[in-house]
């Protein structure tokens, strides 16, 4: 690869993260819109009172901050534990 001594090795790799990080940004943006929206739907469709709507709204964010950082726990336990098949 010819590289110009502006655009330098260490700068594509950080560009190129940048790429990552937006896109993984976009697609957690994109899944939240969704699960929002689907969320709010079933709360909508089941036509309760105003107290179980909130109760069952706040249900679910605690439920999807709980997933959240599963996840997030997860990754980084995968990251410092390597693959489990070295010895």
């Amino acid at each position: 690869m010819n590289l110009s001594p502006r655009h330098n090795k260490a700068t594509v790799e950080r560009w190129r993260m940048v790429g990552v990080v937006m896109w993984r940004g976009g697609l957690v943006f994109a899944a939240a819109y969704t699960f929002y929206w689907g969320a709010w739907r079933l709360i909508l469709l089941l036509d309760r009172p105003a107290q179980i709507t909130i109760g069952l709204a706040v249900a679910l964010a605690g439920l999807g901050l709980v997933m959240v950082s599963l996840i997030l726990e997860r990754m980084q336990a995968a990251q410092t534990e390597g693959n489990l098949l070295d010895d």
